[in-house]
């Protein structure tokens, strides 16, 4: 990866996950993205989605993950491990009371959702084909990237 970083056209990268206001960092992202190499901007992308999507208007996040696989996204043990689950995943989402629709980043374990519970507490159910990413290998969280659109409840 470093060397795939240190490659002059992807240099714009570094600056940009450096910018602090999360919406401004996804609308540079997405405004080189064609300028970087594709594995670079995807490695970009999950660190800004991992660090802070708060605030993120939700199209502006759907739009930097465009074009983007699972592939793209995860490691190759947690693209494994996603094989490995079952069709259907329970996931869940615990944010603050005034969030509707629900945004992209879910867990897993519903104990984990819990600490992210401020007054709403999703769960889905959701065919794993819908996922965008599965991130376990750098957190405890067991997260979940997707678009939940349907077949969600408020539990809390």
């Amino acid at each position: 990866m470093k060397i795939l970083l240190n490659k002059e056209k992807n240099k714009p990268l570094k600056r940009i996950i450096t910018i602090i206001d999360a919406t401004e960092k996804f609308k540079q992202l997405i405004a080189i993205r064609t300028k970087v190499d594709k594995a670079a901007y995807a490695m970009y992308v999950r660190m800004a989605i991992q660090m802070d999507t708060y605030g993120v208007p939700l199209e502006i996040l759907l739009e930097a993950l465009d074009g983007l696989k699972q592939e793209d996204l995860m490691s190759k043990n947690e693209i494994k491990k996603l094989r490995l689950m079952p069709d259907m995943l329970t996931i869940y989402r615990g944010t603050d009371a005034g969030e509707y629709p629900p945004r992209i980043s879910w867990s897993l374990l519903e104990g984990k959702a819990c600490i992210f519970a401020h007054g709403q507490m999703y769960k889905a159910v959701i065919n794993k084909n819908d996922v965008y990413a599965y991130f376990c290998d750098n957190s405890d969280e067991e997260e979940i990237i997707a678009h939940v659109t349907e077949h969600y409840e408020n539990i809390l």
